[in-house]
């Protein structure tokens, strides 16, 4: 099968490299400090502090072999996209990544697990692209950072007339994506924790 052409990236976006993990870690920890699903995961404060970011780094190594990641010269935010080309992983792979997961959630694993699946479950079952995650240093949020995140992968799923998908994880982020094209279509609902706002952007062809 033919690798698909890399995204169409104005200036000052690439795509994150291995060395760039490190730091982008923690500006995305930053970025979700106060994100109420981020912390429905990590309610502990200690917990939080020393996991929070080796969880992104796990994150972000998984979707550099297997999605498309995106950054900016200075490293100020991350897209973490999932790509409708990318191949699925399989259960053994799928299996590893979940325990090197679930290992920085301390005794709040079993929540970690079934959230994990409530949202998992809730994604359209559809060629699509999926991002999973996208976060701009405090500092710098509001400055365009993550429009120009977002931005290339959906001009490429335009062209692919494909979808495009994300869960917004508080209310105030959803007019953000709306003006993306993104609409809720059903609310997802973590047990006994933060509301989820699936939402998807039909093609603009």
């Amino acid at each position: 099968m033919a690798l698909a052409p890399p995204l169409d990236l104005p200036s000052g976006i690439r795509p994150v490299r291995h060395d760039d993990v490190g730091r982008l870690s923690h500006v995305l920890a930053r970025a979700f400090r106060d994100d109420p699903t981020h912390r429905w995961f990590f309610p502990s404060e200690r917990v939080w502090r020393r996991h929070s970011h080796r969880s992104f780094a796990l994150l972000l190594r998984d979707n550099l072999a297997t999605g498309t990641v995106l950054t900016n010269d200075r490293l100020e935010g991350a897209a973490l996209w999932n790509e409708p080309s990318a191949s699925e992983p399989g259960a053994l792979q799928r299996l590893l990544f979940g325990m090197r997961m679930l290992r920085h959630f301390g005794a709040h694993i079993p929540r970690a697990i079934r959230g994990f699946r409530v949202i998992g479950e809730a994604q359209p079952r559809q060629r699509k692209w999926y991002l999973g995650v996208i976060g701009t240093d405090p500092p710098r949020q509001g400055q365009g950072v993550g429009r120009a995140l977002i931005e290339p992968a959906l001009a490429r799923a335009d062209a692919e007339a494909l979808p495009a998908w994300l869960e917004a994880s508080r209310p105030a982020n959803v007019p953000y994506y709306q003006r993306f094209g993104f609409e809720v279509t059903h609310e997802i609902a973590l047990p006994e924790g933060p509301p989820l706002f699936g939402m998807l952007r039909k093609p603009r062809v």
